[in-house]
């Protein structure tokens, strides 16, 4: 089942600011 792409996006996201927390 393929997620929308604001879903995507949305996790993108996400992960990128849990990066820039971690450093």
């Amino acid at each position: 089942m393929m997620r929308p792409a604001w879903a995507l996006a949305r996790d993108a996201r996400i992960i990128n600011t849990g990066i820039i927390r971690d450093k």
